[in-house]
């Protein structure tokens, strides 16, 4: 009985560490920028909009005027906050799309690359 017992709390163990582990499922949306041309200052917007955008993930991408933002699955990007935001720091938002790109996608493409 002891092992029985000792072997299923084992195994519940098991599957909860399992869960927590396994990451909530996103999806990555493709941001178009204007004026976005400097490392500092995407740096800054990208602490902002981690805050504002609901994201989980942001990855900017200077030279080709995007911002790749991770948002969790069936939740929506908030477009008006994002537009306000970005238009507050200096930045015009032009749109915002689903990307074909994953997040491990685009942290694998050179800066240049669109």
């Amino acid at each position: 009985m002891k092992k029985t017992l000792f072997a299923l709390a084992l195994a519940a163990s098991a599957g909860i560490t399992a869960a927590m582990a396994a990451p909530a499922p996103s999806t990555t949306m493709e941001v178009a920028v204007t004026g976005l041309n400097c490392s500092l200052c995407s740096a800054e917007m990208k602490n902002k909009l981690l805050s504002l955008s609901g994201a989980t993930d942001i990855e900017p991408r200077l030279q080709c005027g995007k911002i790749y933002l991770d948002v969790p699955t069936g939740s929506q990007l908030k477009e008006q906050v994002l537009s306000a935001a970005l238009l507050r720091n200096g930045f015009t938002f032009e749109g915002a799309k689903p990307s074909n790109k994953s997040m491990a996608v685009v942290r694998q493409m050179s800066e240049d690359q669109c």
